[in-house]
């Protein structure tokens, strides 16, 4: 989820997590081999990195757009005349057991 948020692959996240001069936040490690940080760090972070003369995001929904009705023009087209094929079934082979397989019972 923090790739996503920062948009980056994992092995860039991976590389900022040991520069030193990155400072980013320390993992959680709820066990095993499980990395977890916290949402308000990362924020904080991003908000330390980005340049001051940038203003902060702003979370805003827009209203879905509405649909415009544009009346299309009548095409006279033929009819589509469906014709049924025959079904035709693959044929089905049993596959002839190994010399092994036999002496084993296993077939």
């Amino acid at each position: 989820m923090v790739c996503s948020y920062l948009k980056l692959k994992r092995r860039a996240l991976w590389d900022i997590r040991r520069d030193p001069a990155k400072a980013f936040p320390a993992a959680v490690k709820p066990g095993g081999k499980v990395n977890l940080f916290r949402a308000e760090d990362v924020r904080v972070w991003v908000a330390k990195r980005r340049p001051s003369h940038l203003p902060p995001p702003q979370l805003t929904i827009a209203p879905p757009a509405r649909p415009q009705v544009v009346a299309k023009p009548q095409l006279k087209a033929p009819p589509i005349v469906m014709v049924p094929e025959a079904a035709v079934r693959p044929v089905q082979r049993k596959r002839a057991p190994a010399a092994d397989e036999r002496q084993l019972g296993l077939f």
